[in-house]
């Protein structure tokens, strides 16, 4: 026997065999056994709906799995666990980072509170893993060997401390072989698990024993206790570590651990008919309410079929003297026939525990419990046999290398679907987005991540699918996810309200100070909102490499005949000569060139005026009319950047311009002969020409001066309705016009390359770029581009969007394509710059949907399950790949009442919050309206308008009533609250 074999009495302690620390993620047990604990996410894939589809799951786990119990000397002790009682905490972890980044930026946290509404939705839950190699895994004389080579190289006497290298010398190269070979197979079979370092696995023991507990100290040889009674000589153990002070038992089996009462049930008899672990979760899904805890163990079987009692010689002697004992001589034979073609006999146990925070409750949970394990299948559980301790420390995998419990002897196939593979894994431990899985399992998610190779998110909706409060979901989470102390910056481009709803929930939530970090705007046809796309950053005489990219992509849309998808032969080349052509000359640095210039009145800033006015009193614009280049490097050297870049936008070129160069006879002698857009004899200059014209009628937005200085905002939300309206070809055009157009003024500045750009500029604007480039670099960006089918695949804007797509993240930009039209996602782009999909609906032949997003037979089952909104959010079809894989899962986003009152599209919650907002502010509103109607008032909106209410009075005269309520509660509060005061004084 080794020096540590002998056991030291029944106290609770010594009911645990791990003892010491062996390596960074093993323990070792006094008699040389090694364990390791796994954390185990979940399933990275679907498990499917059908018997088929689960079948190729039962395949591949059989061949992963197989390994482990050829022989003899391996152990797999697995738990699943879930309480309600968690999710306070859980929401906590949640939103604490995301407050205090509110906090930061100054935006109310209140916005982040409103998660805890949602609390009761979220059940979380944990699972653990332990994987022993035992000294049976040797042959009975090696085993003597090693413990006699092990106890003499200690050199630590036995005692409640830690023995380094405890392990039978022999054990860890098996231990570790095999636990990497466990976890490469695992993950193949589509399940997300990381084997836990000592400390971490340390502290889920002890939260397993008492959820409370909250000491994170782990002693070990490098980080001693600097006085501990107990261990005088050396580091405690590390069951001395994790046991709790007391656990004592009750009435009932129960047992009580620090105020926590717990009961387990074994499985005393399998299942009538084959089960799966996954079902028994769908079941306990409708029972959120009640925390349960289940825990499976399976080794090689040692031969005690029937716990020792059904020998084949007993079976032999029984099948002589009845015909039903030749059945069970019969069923042996089976079982046994299948393990000698691999399908291994194991050694089986099941338990399942319950607890609450009395024993009474305690107790009734338990009969929840029980009636729900004898829905799954018939399966019979009872009560533990003799001291329940034993069975409570089994719940818990890693502590003891007996589990407690009634054997069972199935084959390996048959074992195989009571492991408790059930839910989805997130990729991620945090993220400021939380979507939840169909059993109610928090699953963060991020944007814009370093696991992912691009921050490309691809977003597939019908109208009605819950598309608008996912973009507002992405777009508060890009806001709130990292340190960032003020709003990190992004765009929506958008046709239709529902992302004004965003942005006003956004600027309702920040001081009045601050609220002009976030632009929401309608655009309009109208000079008073010109966003001229020529404009440069500050001081630049030539445009940077992507902005001439994209600006010549708009120029070549703008001359595009309406109903062509691809632009006239010759016409890239021709406008990229004219644009080029339009900044020479109009620069103060081309040999050239005719820089524009000022004249009274022309500038409406005062400042600016005042500035010029007093130059040409003092004699430094002589002439009277400088060139705005010139004003604009004079202000920026008077330390004025926010004046030089007002001044700058007198400066640029703009569209109509354009028209003056197709006329320029050497322009004409070098292109005018280039090419023709059709059979007809006018030439491509000349067809330029009328087309820019017309440009400039059409979209003054486009033609005139920039008035809206987007770049000054942090948060630019554009509604294209207005500029976009129509049908048919035409509107095709307009849209996709002002598409890029939004494009540009609301995220043409974020397209630097923070090194080289700066060198591009003027010498004296240089330090100037490197400082804000490399500021604007360091920030995430997010844009969404939505309702981007109304482009209907136009060429010059699907080239930008890609390109924006491919290079993005060189820019730290994240970007969300929305659209309802499956063309737009074509499938080379989805599979190399798309790296989180999004399926919010499915049409009624998805066979294109399945084709361009890849789709799996598991995934495809899923899709007639994306119906829409409900209670619990939206069902989304997530598809994430990672660095670490490919993960896919449904899930669905809750979402807080009250911002889905502030994303909502609804005619008559827009007007319902409208008339709320005479009263009180925005965020009160939509709190009161939330209060009342939930989700929605349009059907109580809709009875009364059926029962006579006069159109337009329905939703003021529910605002009034909402208020009156609200004013007579309040009234009654502050009374109860006065007299309550009065009567204590």
């Amino acid at each position: 026997m080794g020096v540590l074999s002998q056991t030291l009495g029944m106290s609770l302690s010594s009911q645990v065999v791990v003892h010491s620390i062996q390596d960074a993620t093993t323990f070792a047990t006094g008699s040389g056994a090694l364990v390791s604990l796994l954390r185990v996410d979940g399933l990275m894939v679907l498990m499917g709906q059908s018997e088929a589809v689960r079948r190729k799951m039962d395949a591949a786990l059989m061949q992963n799995l197989a390994p482990l119990f050829q022989k003899h000397g391996h152990v797999v002790q697995w738990s699943f666990s879930r309480d309600p009682g968690w999710s306070e905490h859980a929401m906590e972890r949640h939103t604490k980072p995301l407050r205090a980044a509110a906090r930061r930026m100054a935006l109310d946290t209140g916005l982040v509170d409103a998660y805890h509404s949602i609390e009761g939705a979220f059940v979380p839950e944990s699972s653990l893993m332990a994987i022993w190699t035992l000294p049976s895994a040797l042959l009975p004389h090696e085993i003597k060997a090693q413990i006699k080579e092990r106890d003499a190289a200690l050199d630590t006497k036995p005692g409640p401390w830690q023995i380094p290298n405890l392990a039978l010398p022999a054990l860890p190269a098996i231990h570790h072989a095999m636990l990497d070979g466990l976890t490469s197979n695992l993950r193949k079979s589509g399940l997300a698990l990381d084997v836990l370092p000592v400390e971490e696995a340390v502290r889920a023991w002890r939260r397993n024993m008492d959820p409370d507990n909250t000491d994170d100290t782990v002693w070990d040889q490098k980080n001693r206790p600097l006085l501990n009674d107990r261990t005088l000589y050396g580091v405690p153990t590390i069951k001395e570590q994790i046991m709790p002070y007391r656990a004592t038992t009750r009435s009932g089996d129960v047992v009580e651990c620090n105020g926590l009462f717990t009961k387990v049930l074994t499985m005393s008899f399998g299942p009538a008919q084959k089960v799966r672990f996954a079902d028994f979760v769908e079941m306990m899904s409708l029972q959120l309410d009640l925390p349960w805890s289940y825990t499976v163990t399976m080794a090689p079987s040692t031969g005690n079929f029937y716990q020792g009692l059904m020998t084949g010689a007993v079976a032999a002697i029984l099948s002589m003297t009845n015909k039903e004992n030749n059945l069970i001589t019969d069923a042996s034979s089976l079982v046994e026939d299948r393990a000698r073609k691999g399908d291994y006999l194991l050694d089986m146990r099941v338990n399942f525990s319950t607890w609450g925070r009395s024993e009474e409750e305690c107790l009734r949970n338990a009969r929840r419990l029980e009636q729900s394990i004898r829905s799954w299948g018939s399966i019979t559980v009872d009560g533990v046999a003799g001291d329940p301790i034993p069975y409570w420390l089994s719940m818990i995998p890693g502590l003891r290398t007996e589990t407690a419990g009634r054997l069972h002897t199935p084959n390996m196939s048959d074992a195989l679907p009571f492991l408790p593979i059930a839910t989805p894994a997130s990729p991620w431990d945090s993220g400021a987005l939380l979507f939840r899985s169909p059993d109610g399992k928090p699953m963060p998610v991020r944007i814009g991540s370093s696991i992912q190779n691009d921050f490309v998110i691809a977003l597939a909706a019908s109208p009605g699918s819950g598309k608008s409060v996912l973009v507002g979901m992405l777009l508060m989470a890009h806001l709130l996810e990292g340190g960032h102390d003020e709003l990190p910056p992004a765009a929506i481009i958008d046709i239709g309200y529902s992302s004004q709803g965003n942005g006003k929930n956004l600027i309702d939530s920040l001081p009045e100070k601050y609220r002009h970090q976030v632009n929401c705007m309608v655009l309009r046809q109208t000079r008073e909102h010109a966003v001229n796309p020529f404009d440069m950053a500050l001081g630049y005489r030539a445009p940077l490499p992507q902005h001439r990219a994209r600006l010549l992509e708009l120029l070549v849309m703008l001359c595009t005949p309406v109903g062509l998808t691809e632009p006239p032969e010759d016409l890239y080349e021709t406008m990229g000569y004219l644009l080029d052509l339009a900044y020479l000359r109009y620069s103060d640095m081309s040999h050239d060139g005719a820089p524009k210039r000022w004249s009274q009145g022309q500038n409406p800033n005062p400042e600016i005026q005042d500035f010029v006015t007093k130059g040409i009193a003092s004699g430094r614009y002589s002439d009277g009319r400088p060139a705005w280049w010139t004003i604009v490097d004079d202000l920026f050297d008077a330390g004025r950047p926010d004046l030089a870049s007002s001044a700058q936008r007198y400066a640029m070129p703009v569209v109509g311009d354009l028209i003056q160069f197709t006329r320029d006879p050497e322009v004409a002698d070098r292109l005018g002969k280039i090419g023709k857009m059709s059979e007809a004899s006018e030439g491509l200059l000349d067809k330029m020409a009328r087309y820019l014209e017309s440009a400039v009628q059409e979209y003054p937005i486009l033609s005139n001066v920039t008035v809206q200085n987007m770049g000054a905002a942090r948060v630019n939300i554009l509604d294209l309705a207005e500029v976009t309206a129509g049908s048919g070809p035409d509107a095709a055009k307009r849209t996709s016009v002002m598409y890029l157009a939004a494009r540009f003024a609301a995220t043409g500045h974020w397209y630097v390359n923070h090194e080289e750009d700066p060198q591009r500029a003027p010498e004296r604007y240089q330090a100037y770029h490197l400082e804000h480039m490399k500021k604007m670099y360091d920030q995430p960006k997010l844009v969404v581009y939505d309702e981007f089918h109304r482009t209907e695949g136009v060429e010059p804007v699907r080239r930008v969007v890609d390109r924006d797509g491919r290079e993005g993240r060189k820019y730290n930009i994240r970007m969300v394509l929305s659209s309802q039209r499956l063309a737009d996602y074509d499938r080379k782009f989805l599979e190399e710059n798309c790296s989180t999909k999004f399926i919010m609906s499915a049409p009624d032949n998805p066979a294109d949907l399945i084709d361009r997003f890849q789709l799996s037979e598991a995934e495809v089952e899923m899709l007639p399950q994306l119906r829409g909104p409900s209670s619990k959010g939206s069902n989304i079809l997530c598809l994430w790949t990672t660095k670490a894989g490919k993960y896919r899962m449904m899930l669905s986003d809750p979402v807080p009442l009250e911002w889905l009152w502030a994303f909502s599209t609804t005619s008559e919650d827009r007007t319902l919050l409208s008339e709320l907002q005479k009263y009180v502010p925005p965020s009160t509103a939509r709190k009161l309206a939330a209060s009342r109607f939930g989700i929605s008032a349009k059907e109580v909106i809709e009875r009364r308008r059926s029962e006579g209410t006069a159109e337009g009075v329905i939703e003021k005269t529910i605002a009034k009533e909402l208020i009156d309520a609200w004013n007579s509660e309040w009234a009654k509060d502050t009374a109860k609250k006065f007299f309550s005061e009065k009567e204590r004084a």
